[in-house]
Formats: C-alpha cells, sequence, structure tokens
C-alpha cells in the first residue's frame, strides 16, 4: 500500500503536538513526521506549553522552510499559561476537530519514536482498512521498547493486567499516547473532563476500548528517555493504580458512564 492511496481518497490528517522544552529535539521530530506523511495534506497543530528554552525558536524556524509547501500547513500556538501535558492535548484536539481533516493524529515533540516509521504504518493502515482508530501499543508482538528499567516493566504489566481484569478490557497498551483517529468519529465531549496532567492518555483510552470505535491496535518501537528517579516513578505509579480504582468504584458502585468515570 502506497502514500498515494490515501491521497486517492482525498484524505487529510491534523497532527496535534504538545511541547514543552523540546529544543533539542523537536526539529529533529518534525523532520520526520515531514518526510513520514511526505503525499498527504497535513495541518500541523503545535502547542507549545510555556517552554522556558528555544523550543519556540526551533518550532518556528523549521516552519519557515515548509511553509511554502502547499501540502503542509502550521498552527503554532503558544499558551498564555502552563495547561498541563493533557490540557495542551484538549486545546488541540479542539482545534483540529474544527478543521476539514478526514483524520486526527496525536504526536510528541520529543524522540523516544522513530516517527517517519510510525506515521507511514499509521497511514497505510488507517487506507488499507476500515478502522475508526489506529493506536499504537509498546507492549505487543512486533513491539521493542529501549531503556526501560525492571521497575517500570513490573509497572506497566501490572497496570494493564488490572485495567483489563477490574474494567473488562483488552488493552494491549492501557498508557498509549499515539494514535491516529478518524476525526468523525472523535466526540469533543469524551476528552472535555478528563485530567490535564499524563492521566489524559488511559483516561480517553479507557473511553476509546468502551465505545462503539472499530479499533486497530499496531507495534511500536520505543526508545525511553525519561530518567524520573525512584520516588518520582513510585509515586506516579501510585497515581496511575489511585486513579484505575477511582474508575472501577465509580463505574461499579456509581453507575456512571465512562466518560464521567474516567472524569478528573
Amino acid at each position: 500500500m502506497t502514500i498515494d492511496n490515501l491521497s486517492h481518497h482525498s484524505q487529510s490528517i491534523s497532527v496535534v503536538i504538545p511541547v514543552r522544552n523540546v529544543e533539542g529535539m523537536i526539529e529533529g521530530v518534525l523532520h520526520q513526521l515531514i518526510e513520514g506523511l511526505n503525499g498527504h495534506k497535513v495541518n500541523f497543530v503545535i502547542l507549545d506549553n510555556r517552554s522556558t528554552d528555544q523550543t519556540k525558536q526551533k518550532i518556528n524556524g523549521t516552519i519557515a522552510i515548509f511553509q511554502g509547501n502547499p501540502n503542509y500547513t502550521f498552527e503554532f500556538v503558544l499558551n498564555s499559561e502552563n495547561l498541563g501535558y493533557g490540557g495542551s492535548l484538549k486545546k488541540g484536539l479542539r482545534m483540529a476537530s474544527a478543521g476539514n481533516s478526514d483524520w486526527i493524529m496525536v504526536a510528541h515533540g520529543d524522540d523516544q519514536a522513530n516517527w517517519n516509521a510510525i506515521t507511514k504504518t499509521m497511514t497505510q493502515t488507517a487506507s488499507s482498512s476500515n478502522h475508526d482508530l489506529i493506536i499504537t501499543s509498546r507492549f505487543m508482538a512486533g513491539s521493542n521498547v529501549e531503556n526501560y528499567s525492571l521497575q517500570r516493566k513490573i509497572g506497566n504489566y501490572a497496570f494493564r493486567t488490572l485495567t483489563n481484569k477490574l474494567l473488562k478490557t483488552k488493552m494491549s497498551d492501557p498508557g498509549a499516547a499515539i494514535l491516529m483517529i478518524r476525526k468523525d468519529k472523535l466526540e469533543l465531549e469524551w476528552i472535555t473532563s478528563l485530567r490535564e496532567d499524563y492521566l489524559f492518555h488511559p483516561g480517553l483510552n479507557i473511553i476509546f476500548y468502551k465505545s462503539n470505535l472499530k479499533i486497530n491496535v499496531i507495534p511500536m518501537n520505543w526508545k525511553d528517555a525519561s530518567h524520573p528517579g525512584e520516588i518520582k516513578l513510585i509515586r506516579y505509579g501510585v497515581t496511575l493504580f489511585a486513579f484505575l480504582f477511582r474508575v472501577y468504584v465509580r463505574k461499579t458502585f456509581f453507575n456512571l458512564n465512562w466518560v464521567s468515570a474516567v472524569a478528573k
């Protein structure tokens, strides 16, 4: 399946990229995304969440290189305050939903993924299937994860197992954050009450898997660059499991719908 097949069906893509202090990576990320999406009509929605380094200048420099290409448009937003990772995504997804693209993709401003490869795989998958959501997994056959400590591997396995057992889902990667969804399938009410921090994606993924979306999960290679330290890792793990049990209690004992159950 070639890239031209997607273009033949007049499909276009909005790529939402929340960034903060990624001056050393964002140029390479944007170049990889542009290369991987070559041949498509693409609108980049980039949200700088109050970076304190040269991220803004690096982004504007890259935009200047490609702004004459009719296949690419750019919307660069400097948030007036720190909205948090999830807060930036909410804003970006609303902006993308208001546009004319057929698909919305969520990417990151860092280089932990091979963006060239993953965007090609996602667009080819979208063009060759009738799925509504293409979502990546770090923990399935064909995936490869580097720089993951034993603690992180155990924590991810436990979170995945508990999520699927408690909520009766079949998620390969409940924390998956790289995805591509048909614009007309993304309901904005799903994201309105989600958390503004990194729990945004686990909440949204639960809603995805409890909806009627046709989901295709694809493997990805991931090189973890974060070294949070033992205390922060434990704290984040506790936050994840507290979130999961809160969702379970809200759904099981208060009979809330899934959107309300994962709300902040």
